[in-house]
């Protein structure tokens, strides 16, 4: 995996980063939480999961029966990895340089699947 020279975040920014991620993905409900993996601050990774359905309109109400997906972003390689999906379709390992451009390729992504 190529490594960049400088991360996307750090254990310092990531809390803005978030924030950053939160609000400017186009989808009814955005989660962004990050973990070190227990592995110490270089090791830190965003998740990001939104859901293109609110709850009341879902299966059940249970808004994990919404259309949604889930994705990793690692700052050191610059990679947005999708894990988990309820789409007609994948976006995975997209490898980006800044947070406008992930906020962008999901926004871009919801447009498509919509």
């Amino acid at each position: 995996m190529k490594k960049f020279e400088t991360p996307m975040f750090t254990v310092d920014t990531v809390e803005d980063v978030k924030l950053e991620i939160s609000k400017g993905i186009n989808a009814p409900v955005v989660r962004v939480h990050h973990t070190t993996l227990e592995g110490g601050a270089e090791n830190i990774v965003i998740t990001i999961l939104f859901f293109l359905d609110v709850s009341d309109t879902c299966k059940n109400n249970v808004l994990v029966n919404s259309r949604h997906s889930s994705h990793y972003l690692l700052p050191e390689t610059h990679k947005l990895e999708q894990f988990i999906w309820d789409m007609p379709k994948e976006m995975d390992n997209i490898e980006l340089k800044t947070i406008k451009d992930v906020i962008k390729v999901i926004n871009d992504y919801i447009e498509s699947v919509k």
